[in-house]
């Protein structure tokens, strides 16, 4: 069974080399004689995706304050005078489902993505996603729905795959669908409602009345939730 772990925590953490046989590019960092490798990846997908993708990657590093990205080599332990300040992203990829991304064992593969101070608006959420080829999740089933209970947090909104949405309840889906083709809904009390702008749906697990069910907002900087 392929797994696919992503762990985050924000600590110090420094490279100490042993045996390095990463290619050296023009974005290299040497850190106390050793080296990790910054690429120009401004978002944490981004990031994660070039880790994947660099030979001997086990885990990155990317720093919110400065948007930099830091790959860290397998041939590197932990144990430096050289320390940097990120979160730290640890992966085991495979070719199902790209690295950082969950896989449930019925096949949905997907990232939820509540890092504190990283919200983003719809347009930068789906150019997130489509780093791996992914898009924002389309919510269109109950178990769907049951497994975001595991992963997203209660104190957050999150985007996902639909937007266009009216006051009667129409909407488009970022994979060509429309609300005649589905049969799972989860909107909440008194949704869809509001303004012409409030076309864009979220995912809400914050504010009065039930949670984890739809509503209509505007294009505000938000979390959200990716799917391939």
């Amino acid at each position: 069974m392929l797994l696919v772990l992503v762990i985050c925590q924000f600590f110090m953490v420094g490279v100490r080399g042993q045996i390095d046989t990463w290619i050296r590019g023009q974005n290299s960092l040497t850190l106390n004689g050793k080296y990790k490798i910054k690429t120009d990846a401004t978002s944490v997908v981004a990031c994660s995706f070039e880790c994947s993708s660099q030979f001997g990657c086990r885990h990155f590093f990317f720093d919110f304050t400065t948007n930099r990205c830091y790959l860290n080599s397998k041939f590197f332990d932990s144990q430096s005078l050289t320390t940097l300040n990120a979160s730290r992203y640890d992966i085991s990829g495979g070719d199902i489902c790209p690295a950082t991304f969950k896989l449930t064992e019925d096949g949905i593969c997907f990232l939820v993505m509540n890092n504190p101070g990283y919200k983003v608006n719809f347009d930068h959420a789906r150019r997130d996603c489509q780093v791996y080829g992914a898009d924002l999740m389309v919510i269109d089933s109950q178990r769907k729905h049951d497994v975001l209970l595991n992963y997203v947090d209660e104190d957050k909104h999150y985007l996902f795959g639909i937007y266009n949405i009216t006051i009667n309840g129409e909407f488009l889906t970022v994979d060509g669908r429309t609300d005649a083709d589905f049969t799972y809904r989860n909107w909440n009390v008194n949704y869809p409602n509001g303004t012409q702008d409030a076309t864009y749906g979220v995912f809400r697990t914050i504010g009065g009345g039930p949670l984890f069910q739809w509503k209509n907002a505007i294009n505000l900087q938000r979390y959200y939730i990716c799917e391939l």
